[in-house]
C-alpha cells in the first residue's frame, strides 16, 4: 500500500502527539521524583540518564521492579495518573 500525502500528514501528527504525550509524562516523573529528593536536574521532559538513574533509585526503595521504565507500578507510587 502506497503512502499517500495525507495518511504520511497523520502519521506526522499522531507521532508529534505521542512524543508530547510522553515529554509530559516525563516532566511529571521529574517532578515528583525532585519533591522526594531522587531527582536534582532540570525538568525538561528528557528521559536520560539522571532522569533513568532517580527513577530506578526510587523504584529499589518503593520495592518494585528495577528497570527504570515508567511502568504502570513506578507511576503509582510516585501518584501519577496514567494518561
Amino acid at each position: 500500500m502506497r503512502e499517500t500525502p495525507s495518511t504520511s500528514m497523520r502519521h506526522i501528527a499522531r507521532t508529534a502527539l505521542t512524543n508530547l504525550i510522553v515529554r509530559n509524562l516525563v516532566t511529571r516523573v521529574q517532578t515528583a521524583l525532585m519533591v522526594r529528593q531522587y531527582y536534582q536536574g532540570p525538568i525538561d521532559g528528557v528521559m536520560g540518564k539522571a532522569t533513568r538513574g532517580a527513577l530506578m533509585a526510587f523504584q529499589m526503595d518503593s520495592g518494585l521492579t528495577i528497570n527504570g521504565q515508567m511502568d504502570t507500578p513506578s507511576l503509582n507510587a510516585l501518584g501519577i495518573k496514567i494518561p
